[in-house]
């Protein structure tokens, strides 16, 4: 009489076994995904920095030359007004 609990522990390990392969299995499943998609993410990551990067060194660049071109405009104004005063004082000086 003793076989059959033997034989019912036997099938209740087989079957607690089998539980545990099936929840081994979907876990190894979600691990599969959770890689794949972290590794898309890393991928989109990277190439959202990228991005990021060439816009903020075109931006530097448009600034750089906004800043050059507004120098060059004051240079011309100071050029032109010392112009100005330079033909007021020869004028004033052939007087």
């Amino acid at each position: 009489m003793e076989k059959v609990p033997e034989e019912a522990e036997s099938l209740e390990e087989k079957n607690m076994a089998k539980v545990h392969r099936c929840q081994l299995e979907k876990l190894k499943s979600q691990c599969d995904r959770l890689t794949e998609e972290l590794t898309q993410n890393e991928n989109e990551n990277k190439n959202l920095k990228l991005k990021y990067q060439c816009l903020k060194d075109q931006l530097e660049e448009r600034e750089f030359r906004d800043e050059n071109q507004t120098m060059l405009n004051r240079l011309k104004q100071l050029i032109h007004k010392g112009g100005t005063c330079v033909k007021r004082a020869g004028s004033f000086i052939s007087k």
